[in-house]
Order: C-alpha cells, then structure tokens, then sequence
C-alpha cells in the first residue's frame, strides 16, 4: 500500500506572492514613519526646554508689564501696544491691541496709518511700544507733525533697554503719574533717562 502523493498547490500568480509582501512592507513604512514622528516630537522638546515661548526677557516686554503692575496695575487704565501679550499678562492692565486681534475696532487702522496716529485716536491711558520710527527724528517713516501731535498728547514715563533698543511707555498728559499711590518713595524711574526727548 503506498502513499498517494500530496496534491501540487495552485500556482497562484504574482498577485498573490506580492500581497504579503506588500502589506509587510506597508506595515514597516507607518511603523517607521511612527517612530520618526516621536523622535522628532522628543527631539524639539528637547532642544526647546526652558525656552518661554513667547518673548524672550531680551524684548524688555516682560519688565515693561511688571513696571506697568507695580505703578499702574490698579488704576484700571487701558494700554495700548502692538505686541500685548507679555504685556497684558504681567500688567493685569486692559489692553487695546493695536494689531487688531484682540482689539477688532483697530482693524482698519493697522497697517494703513502709523501706530501712533492710531493712539491718538482711541486716546488709552498708556502706549508701550518699541516701534517709533514716526516719533524719530531721522527715521526714513518721521513724520514732524504727528510727532508733535503725539508729544503733545502723550510723554514718557519709562524706557526699558532691550537687545531690539527701547520699550517705552508713554503716558496722557492730562492723566497724573502714576496713577495710585504704588509708587515707591525714592523711585526715580519717572525720570527722563539720558538720551530721550
């Protein structure tokens, strides 16, 4: 008695030898593809730690906020600013964002007219800026009468040396500085630092 002999499989075809191959190597490209993402997710983690995503204390916008607490922080005032984050977050202050995306009603003026135009017309408490170039005489932007417009509006109360230049606060005329009693006796800060106008 033998064995009968196994049938012979099937010839099934390229199709069907190239599907195994297929999906395995569809598997290792997202399981590579996985992996690369992770690493490249603890990668900038790791190259970030200990940066503060918003502006570094190089900016000065992180004093200029804490100044604007420890003087103003009470008195209610709304500042104007084109950069309010920092500035909001360490001030407790209202801000009117003059970039238009806290503050839609400066929309249309944002870009089209110089910040400080743009001041006189709302009138906030305070301005704080880096970016005066329509104030500064020199400057190829300098505008003569909108500077006096300004200056005849608004003076400085405080400048914060930065590695982009000045942060400077600028104050209502018409308005006491500061505003409350939070001044420290011996501050001189509301003094005009050497240099400004």
């Amino acid at each position: 008695m033998g064995t009968a002999p196994l049938p012979a499989p099937k010839p099934e075809g390229r199709a069907g030898k190239a599907l195994p191959a297929i999906r395995w190597g569809v598997l290792a490209f997202f399981s590579y593809a996985a992996f690369l993402r992770v690493f490249a997710l603890a990668f900038i983690l790791y190259l970030s730690r200990g940066i503060d995503p918003g502006f570094p204390p190089e900016t000065g916008y992180p004093e200029a906020g804490k100044y604007l607490a420890r003087h103003a922080g009470k008195s209610g005032w709304t500042f104007a600013g084109p950069e309010i984050g920092y500035l909001g977050y360490h001030s407790g202050l209202r801000c009117l964002d003059l970039a238009g995306l806290v503050s839609p009603e400066c929309r249309p003026f944002f870009g089209r007219q110089a910040l400080a135009k743009t001041v006189l017309h709302f009138r906030p408490e305070l301005y704080v800026t880096t970016y005066y170039p329509e104030l500064t005489p020199g400057s190829p932007e300098y505008d003569p009468e909108l500077a006096e417009k300004f200056l005849a509006n608004y003076r400085m109360v405080h400048q914060i040396a930065s590695m982009a230049g000045y942060v400077r606060i600028y104050c209502r005329r018409d308005l006491p500085w500061p505003p409350s009693s939070q001044e420290s006796p011996g501050d001189a800060l509301h003094e005009k630092p050497d240099g400004v106008l």
